[in-house]
Formats: structure tokens, sequence, C-alpha cells
């Protein structure tokens, strides 16, 4: 019988390891993006954060993909920091944006704490 909930959280964790692996790469291109087109000091600030949290979240899933317990926290962490961005992206520019930020940083979540 273990053996069937051993195999689940092994999927699960693989699954929360694909998700953190897409968020970190379009956390870099969207770093990479503000960087090229923004103008100014803020374009640069914002940009960097943007390209080193895509390279965290890299490490994280690939952490994760390890079975690396020490992983579990941080993406835990950054999922919860996604909550207040998809939130105020949903009430002031883009319903979809903000929806699919919400989903997915709340069903990474999940599958992390069902590990």
């Amino acid at each position: 019988m273990s053996g069937v909930t051993e195999s689940g959280d092994a999927a699960l964790t693989g699954v929360a390891a694909v998700v953190v692996a897409l968020q970190a790469a379009v956390a870099v291109v969207a770093g990479l993006v503000i960087l090229l087109r923004g103008d100014g000091s803020y374009a640069v600030g914002t940009g960097c954060f943007a390209v080193v949290l895509g390279a965290v979240l890299g490490l994280l899933a690939w952490a994760l993909h390890r079975g690396r317990d020490g992983a579990r926290t941080p993406v835990l962490f950054v999922q919860l920091l996604a909550l207040p961005i998809g939130l105020g992206i949903l009430q002031h520019s883009s319903t979809v944006g903000g929806v699919a930020i919400l989903v997915v940083a709340v069903a990474t979540a999940l599958a992390v704490l069902a590990t």
C-alpha cells in the first residue's frame, strides 16, 4: 500500500518541479523583455530581479526534481508571494493573467504540500 502512496508523492513532486521550471522560464523571459524594452532604472531593477528570480526558481525546480526536501519551503514561499501579485493583476489589469497566476500558485503549493 505504501508503494502506491510513494509513487503518487513522486508524481506530485514531479508535477510541481515541472511547473516551477516553467515559472522559472517565464520569469527569465519576462525579465529579459523588460530589460531590453524598458526605459530607466525601474526597468533595470525589475528586469534584473525577474532574471534572478527565474534563476532561483530554476534551481528550486531542479532540487524538487532530485527529491531534496529543502526545496519545498522556498517553493511554497514563492507561491505565497505570487498570490498578492496575481490578485493585483486580476484587479487592475488582466483577468486572464491574474487568474492564471493564482491557479498556478495554488496548484503548485498544493502539489508541494501533498508530498
